[in-house]
C-alpha cells in the first residue's frame, strides 16, 4: 500500500507543483509592485477580503478535478493497471490508495499556500496590528479550500469513468449551475465553488455548515459510484471509449466537449456577471463584490469603507427586519449600493434594491436606509403578486411601515419627530385625507412624493397602537392571501384586507385621526412659525426666474426651496438659490413651479401645491 502510495505522489507531483505555483501567484506579483513591509495579511492574502471573486476557489476545485483524471484513466490506456492487479493488495485497496494520495497533495498544497502567506506577512510592519495574522481564520481558509478540492477530487473520480465524455457531462452541468445566481437563488448552494468563497456575518467569517454537509455526502456517493466502476468495469469502458473515439459521432462529441469547456473557463476567467434586468445600469465605473450571509453587495471601489461598515451590521439588520414583520427566509437579497439619485436614497423591488450611499456616509443613516429597503423586500416576499397589483392603494402603508419599522430599530439623524413635523403641516395646510394617500399618482401630480412616507408612518403607528406591534406583518400576510378578492376601490380594499385579518378599518383610522390632531396641538409653536409662500415668477436679461416670499421671518436654520418640473409626468429638477431668487432657466418655456420650506436637512420639506407658467410667465 505504501510503495502504491509513493507512486502515486510521484506521477501526481507535477500537477501539484503546477497548482501550488498558481496559488502563490498573486502574493510573488504582490512582492514586485508593493513594499512587504508595507502589506497587511488582508494585503497580502486577497480571499480575505469580502469582495474577494469565487475565481481562486473555483481554481481549487479544479486542482482536485485535474487529479482525479490523472489516477485511473492513464492506468487503463497505459495498460499499467494489470500490473497492479497481481499486487497482493484489493481492486478497493488501489482505489483509496489513489485516492488518499491525491487528498495528501490537497493537504500539502493549501498548507504550503498559507504557511508562504504567513512567512511573508512575518517582516510586516503590521504584523501586531489590525491586519495580523489570526491563525483561526487561516486554518478556516486552508479548510474551506482543502473541501473545495477534495469534492473535485471526487466529481473527478467519478466523472472521469467517461473520460472526455465525463468533461462533456461537467461542462454542462457547470454552466448550468453558473446560471443559477439569476434564474434560481435558492439552487446557488450547489456551487462548490461557494464554499471556498469568504462570506461574512457581520466582520466574522462564516461558513455554510449546512452546505458542506449536503456536498460532502454527495461526494461520498460519487466516490463509492466511482470505486464500484473502476473496480469493476474499467477495461470495458476503455475498449469502448477507445472505440467511440476512433468513429465521426465520438470526434463530434468530444469536440464539443471541448468547446463547451473552453468557453465556460472563459467565463470564469473573465469573471463576467450577468443580471436578468438588463436596462439597469450602475453609475459607478469600477466596482467590487461583497457577500454576508442575507445580502449580495456591489459597491464603488473607492466607497469600500463605507461599503463594509454597512454590510458589517446588514446581517443583523435583516434579522430585526424579518422578526418585526414576520417574514419568511428567503435567497440573499441582491443590494446595489452604486446608485447615484438626488431623489431617493433608496428603492427596493422583489429581491433586489438600490441605495445611494455617495451622498451622505453616516453610518446610522445608511443603516436606517439599508433597513428600510429590507422591509420592502419582504414585504414582497410575504405579499408577493397581490402587493403588486395593489400598488397604489397599499403604496403609502409600504412606504409608511418601512419608516416606521426603521424608525423603531435604528437611532439615526433622520428624526422621527421631524417626519411626523412635516405630516402634520402637510395634512393640516392641505386638508388631506385618508383616499389621498390611497392615490399617489393624485398626491405627487398635486404635493410631493414624501407625503405618503411621513403619513403613512403614522398610520402604521396607528395600526399599532391598536393591535400590537405584529399588525404590519399580519396586514402583508393579509394583503397577499391566494383567495383574496379583486377590488377596484382602495377604501374598500383597505376595509376587505384588515377585515380578513380580524381587524377593524374604522378603528385604525379613527386612531390615525386622533394622533393627528394630537401632533397637532404638540406642534403647535412648530406649526405657527412656519410661514405661507408667495411664489412669482419673472424674467430678465439673464432668464427665468422664481422669486419665493414668506409671510413671516424664517428660523435660522431654516431655508426656503424650490423646483420645477416639465409637466406632472417629468422628472422633478431642484433649484439653486441666487441672490434670494432661484434661477430657472434661459428659455425654459411652460413649466410647474413648487416652494417649500426646508426646516430639517434630513427629513422631507414642507411644500406648497405645484403651479403652472405658460412660456415663462406666472
Amino acid at each position: 500500500m505504501r510503495a502504491l502510495i509513493r507512486k502515486e505522489l510521484a506521477q501526481l507531483l507535477p500537477v501539484a507543483l503546477l497548482f501550488l505555483t498558481l496559488f502563490l501567484l498573486d502574493g510573488v506579483m504582490a512582492l514586485l509592485v508593493t513594499p512587504v513591509d508595507q502589506m497587511g495579511w488582508s494585503d497580502i492574502l486577497d480571499v480575505l477580503k469580502p469582495d474577494s471573486s469565487r475565481a481562486l476557489s473555483f481554481f481549487h476545485y479544479l486542482f482536485g478535478f485535474s487529479l482525479a483524471f490523472c489516477l485511473f484513466p492513464r492506468e487503463y490506456e497505459d495498460g499499467t493497471i494489470a500490473f497492479l492487479h497481481t499486487l497482493p493488495i484489493s481492486r478497493r485497496g488501489i482505489f483509496l490508495a489513489k485516492w488518499g494520495a491525491a487528498q495528501l497533495l490537497i493537504l500539502g498544497v493549501v498548507s504550503l499556500t498559507q504557511v508562504f502567506y504567513f512567512a511573508l506577512h512575518l517582516v510586516s510592519a503590521d504584523s501586531m496590528g489590525y491586519a495580523q495574522f489570526h491563525l483561526a481564520t487561516a486554518v478556516t481558509i486552508a479548510a474551506l479550500w482543502g473541501l473545495v478540492a477534495g469534492l473535485g477530487l471526487a466529481h473527478g473520480l467519478l466523472l472521469s469513468f467517461g473520460r472526455n465524455y465525463g468533461l462533456l457531462v461537467w461542462a454542462t452541468l457547470a454552466w448550468l449551475v453558473t446560471r443559477f445566481e439569476t434564474l434560481a437563488p435558492r439552487l446557488m448552494w450547489l456551487d462548490p465553488t461557494r464554499l471556498g468563497a469568504a462570506r461574512y456575518y457581520g466582520v466574522q467569517l462564516e461558513v455554510a455548515w449546512s452546505d458542506a454537509l449536503c456536498h460532502l455526502l454527495a461526494a461520498l456517493v460519487c466516490l463509492v459510484l466511482a470505486e464500484r466502476l473502476w473496480s469493476g468495469r474499467g477495461g470495458q469502458a476503455t475498449r469502448a471509449y477507445s472505440d467511440s473515439a476512433r468513429a465521426l459521432p465520438g470526434r463530434f462529441a468530444l469536440g464539443c466537449a471541448g468547446f463547451l469547456i473552453v468557453i465556460f473557463l472563459a467565463i470564469v476567467l473573465i469573471g463576467g456577471d450577468s443580471s436578468d434586468d438588463k436596462d439597469e445600469t450602475f453609475q459607478s465605473f469600477q466596482t467590487a463584490r461583497l457577500v454576508t450571509r442575507h445580502y449580495q453587495f456591489t459597491f464603488p471601489v473607492n466607497l469600500r469603507n463605507r461599503a463594509v461598515q454597512l454590510a458589517g451590521s446588514a446581517d443583523r439588520i435583516y434579522e430585526a427586519a424579518v422578526k418585526a414583520l414576520n417574514a419568511p427566509e428567503g435567497p440573499p437579497i441582491v443590494a446595489d449600493l452604486t446608485d447615484v439619485s438626488y431623489a431617493h436614497l433608496g428603492i427596493a423591488s422583489k429581491g433586489k434594491m438600490r441605495v445611494d450611499i455617495t451622498q451622505d456616509g453616516d453610518p446610522k443613516l445608511l443603516e436606517h436606509i439599508l433597513f428600510h429597503e429590507t422591509c420592502h423586500v419582504l414585504a414582497h416576499r410575504i405579499a408577493g403578486k397581490r402587493l403588486q397589483d395593489y400598488t397604489a392603494a397599499a403604496s403609502f402603508f409600504s412606504e409608511g411601515s418601512s419608516e416606521y419599522e426603521a424608525f423603531e430599530a435604528i437611532s439615526s439623524k433622520r428624526s422621527r419627530r421631524a417626519s411626523r413635523q412635516q405630516a402634520v403641516a402637510m395634512w393640516s395646510r392641505h386638508k388631506l385625507k385618508f383616499t389621498d394617500l390611497t392615490d399617489p399618482e393624485k398626491l405627487m401630480r398635486h404635493l410631493d412624493e414624501g407625503t405618503p412616507y411621513t403619513l403613512g408612518e403614522i398610520w402604521v403607528a396607528a395600526l399599532v397602537d391598536v393591535y400590537g406591534p405584529t399588525a404590519p406583518g399580519r396586514v402583508y400576510a393579509s394583503i397577499g392571501r391566494p383567495d383574496g378578492p379583486d377590488i377596484r376601490d382602495p377604501v374598500v380594499f383597505w376595509q376587505d384586507t384588515l377585515q380578513a385579518e380580524g381587524f377593524s378599518f374604522e378603528r385604525v383610522r379613527a386612531a390615525w385621526l386622533r394622533r393627528l390632531k394630537q401632533l397637532e396641538t404638540e406642534e403647535a409653536d412648530f406649526l405657527a412659525r412656519l410661514p405661507r409662500l408667495t411664489t412669482t415668477v419673472s424674467r430678465d436679461g439673464e432668464g427665468v426666474w422664481l422669486e419665493v416670499r414668506a409671510d413671516r421671518a424664517l428660523p435660522k436654520d431654516w431655508r426656503l426651496v424650490a423646483r420645477v418640473r416639465k409637466n406632472a409626468g417629468s422628472k422633478t429638477v431642484p433649484l439653486t438659490m441666487k441672490e434670494g431668487r432661484f434661477y430657472v432657466g434661459d428659455n425654459p418655456g411652460s413649466f410647474d413651479y413648487q416652494a417649500g420650506v426646508d426646516f430639517n436637512r434630513d427629513a422631507y420639506p414642507f411644500v406648497e401645491t405645484w403651479h403652472t407658467a405658460h412660456s415663462g410667465k406666472s
